[in-house]
């Protein structure tokens, strides 16, 4: 039989390419039915998801479930507006994930937002801070009385409070109005 023409050879590589993604995709599948309490890895994160920085997308390389299609997005806004994704029947925050399909190693701090939407996880929005550096990255409450960080009306003893907290050590000042 007759060696098969450049045609026939070029028409076979994406066939090839499909089917190694398939087996990839099958064995990562298997790794995470063993990982049972263990975060999945850098690489299995890679082999199920597509991360793009410059949006801050998850997609599935390969869909997880009958109620997914391949490329669609991958997981949910929580209401507290952080997506979360279940990978090996684990929920993660896409930040971590991003996280760590970015510098292969799962955070060892907390993953801040530096522009304080939890949903926006681009890569250049992210940043690994210490809980304090993440607590000090955050807008004034709701019922702040004067909409700034740390300063509050006082009612009771009629003057404005401002303190700061850095690693455990507070720092407060109390100014007296004239009521």
């Amino acid at each position: 039989e007759a060696a098969g023409t450049n045609d026939d050879i070029i028409a076979a590589e994406p066939l090839r390419e499909r089917d190694a993604l398939v087996k990839a995709m099958e064995v990562a599948r298997r790794l995470i039915g063993a990982m049972n309490d263990t975060a999945p890895s850098a690489d299995i994160v890679r082999a199920l998801l597509v991360y793009e920085p410059t949006t801050g997308r998850f997609s599935w390389r390969s869909a997880p479930a009958n109620q997914v299609q391949d490329g669609d997005e991958a997981g949910w806004i929580e209401p507290k507006g952080y997506r979360r994704i279940c990978i090996g029947g684990r929920n993660y925050q896409a930040h971590r994930v991003a996280w760590l399909y970015m510098t292969g190693e799962w955070p060892r701090l907390q993953v801040d937002h530096k522009n304080l939407d939890r949903s926006d996880n681009r890569w250049n929005n992210l940043r690994e801070a210490s809980n304090s550096q993440n607590q000090s990255n955050r807008r004034a409450t709701k019922r702040s009385t004067s909409q700034i960080k740390g300063v509050y009306w006082n009612k009771r003893l009629c003057m404005w409070h401002a303190s700061i907290m850095v690693d455990g050590s507070s720092c407060a000042q109390c100014v007296r109005s004239n009521c």
